[in-house]
């Protein structure tokens, strides 16, 4: 069974009623999940698919049809039971392909045919619609400009059954159903706007919205006449517009969920890259911070005191400045002789000192001897 569209056909058997063979054929609704059962003998079958093609011509659709099942050369099909099962499957087939064409299910002669059908006029309806009442009312609100052509956005109001849909349309496709109506009836039919003697409509606003207006105005004209309330050309339009409504609604909700998916999609890029920058931010502040760390402690190393052997040295020059100035002052004995020998012995006794202490200096030491070198100088003065 097809399930990838909106109908589909079974022939599972067949009857032989006066030496004539009989085929069941049933018309399956996938969306209604309802059938419709039928007694089609071969010609019958010729004669639908000729009445189809009939009225193509006189809508001026112009569809390619699935080649209709041929007879033999030679014989029947009737003369075996292999030539009846045969033709049976061959019947199937093609009204299954006649059924994927979707523009067919709004021809009368097909539609009759097909169960449950969503648009079916109850008894009161059809009562209704015999009464001098518009029953639908048009309205072109826009139009989209494409390259070659324009569509026109034009809303179907159905004033009985307390409904509307939204359908486009071209110029041309109205100019072949006036056409059809003009072929196919005698009753006199509204105006159809005209085409400009120069120039090209697509290429002027003004124009456009002119034969907009005027496009409307003949819509209602021609389906407030109740003389073509029963036309198959305009039940077919009205039909047909319902169906391209049904895809334009599809396709509306496939565009708003494609643009919601891609504003998920931009959100999500944003917020990465706000992640991304905060954290480059981060390492930069780090950065800097480690920066700063780096630059105090060379500072802080800077202002360190020279410790060592520039220091001991210093101080050594220090002591030997303090022994050179006690040797200066002790010169002054009335004794030259017994001033000589205390020479000796001082310089002796502090030779063994300086060599002392030049073993054991530190930071202490060094801080004592500068506060013993300015006793010594303080007693000097004394003296």
């Amino acid at each position: 069974m097809i399930t990838n569209q909106e109908f589909s056909c079974r022939i599972p058997h067949h009857k032989v009623i006066n030496q004539k063979i009989v085929y069941v054929v049933i018309f399956v609704s996938h969306s209604y999940y309802s059938a419709k059962v039928h007694h089609f003998r071969y010609s019958d079958a010729e004669k639908l698919h000729n009445k189809i093609e009939k009225q193509l011509q006189q809508l001026r659709q112009c569809v390619n049809l699935p080649s209709f099942p041929g007879k033999k050369l030679f014989g029947s099909h009737n003369d075996s039971k292999s030539g009846i099962l045969r033709r049976r499957s061959d019947l199937q087939e093609y009204f299954n392909q006649l059924l994927k064409i979707e523009k067919l299910y709004s021809l009368s002669c097909l539609k009759q045919l097909l169960p449950d059908i969503n648009d079916e006029k109850s008894d009161l309806v059809q009562y209704l619609q015999d009464k001098p009442l518009i029953q639908y009312s048009f309205m072109i609100d826009s139009y989209q400009q494409l390259e070659m052509f324009v569509l026109y956005s034009v809303q179907v109001i159905d004033n009985l059954n307390k409904t509307k849909w939204r359908f486009k349309t071209r110029y041309s496709d109205l100019r072949d159903i006036h056409q059809a109506l003009k072929e196919q009836t005698k009753i006199i039919l509204p105006e159809f706007p005209k085409r400009k003697i120069f120039g090209i409509t697509n290429d002027d606003p003004q124009e456009i919205e002119n034969r907009k207006c005027n496009l409307e105005v003949y819509l209602n004209q021609l389906y407030a006449n109740p003389e073509l309330n029963n036309s198959d050309i305009l039940d077919y339009f009205i039909q047909n517009s319902k169906r391209e409504s049904k895809k334009l609604q599809k396709y509306d909700e496939q565009k708003i969920l494609l643009k919601m998916k891609l504003i998920q999609k931009l959100e999500k890029e944003k917020q990465q890259d706000e992640k991304q920058e905060k954290i480059q931010q981060n390492n930069e502040n780090s950065k800097n911070e480690t920066n700063k760390n780096d630059i105090s402690r060379k500072n802080s190393m800077k202002r360190i005191p020279r410790k060592g052997l520039f220091i001991i040295k210093e101080m050594q020059d220090k002591y030997e400045d303090d022994n050179t100035t006690l040797i200066r002052y002790s010169s002054i004995a009335s004794n030259p002789l017994n001033q000589i020998d205390y020479i000796q012995e001082y310089e002796k006794v502090n030779l063994d000192v300086n060599k002392q202490n030049m073993e054991y200096i530190d930071e202490d030491n060094l801080v004592e001897n500068g506060e013993s070198k300015s006793e010594i100088k303080l007693n000097d003065h004394q003296q």
